[in-house]
């Protein structure tokens, strides 16, 4: 039923249990990371006056090229990259991956601070801690 799912070839096994969650975490605190990366990028470089689509062809076709790049950075520029991911899912999901880090006493500062980012309250997203919000009382 799986491989229906995901497709041919795309099922694989990581280890014993629980492993497949972790490298699910895993993937997704890359994702994340980039995505927060890769904004900060994107208005560095827009303050420092290179036009955004000159700046993704470059970085399309750089070293930090990435399905991220080529696939999600359009949705970036629109401001909601994330349109199948909750913010408030992207912080359960930080919050799993850095418990599991601390669990195991693996240094996680960078991914700390991904997670501190998107924790942030948005002014654009009442109701999760943004300027008409609840202060991020969930949270």
């Amino acid at each position: 039923m799986l491989e229906v799912l995901a497709g041919p070839g795309r099922i694989m096994h990581v280890g014993r249990h629980g492993a497949g969650y972790t490298a699910k975490l895993l993937v997704n605190l890359l994702w994340f990371g980039q995505a927060v990366a890769t904004a900060e990028a994107l208005l560095l470089g827009q303050r420092a006056g290179i036009d955004p689509q000159v700046l993704k062809r470059a970085l399309g076709d750089s070293s930090a090229a990435s399905r991220f790049i080529s696939r999600d950075i359009d949705a970036l520029f629109h401001g909601d990259y994330l349109r199948s991911f909750e913010l408030d899912r992207i912080c359960e999901e930080m919050e799993a991956v850095t418990a599991l880090a601390r669990d195991y006493r693996v240094p996680f500062e960078l991914s700390n601070l991904v997670h501190r980012t998107y924790r942030r309250p948005h002014p654009l997203r009442p109701g999760r801690g943004g300027a008409t919000g609840d202060g991020g009382a969930r949270r």
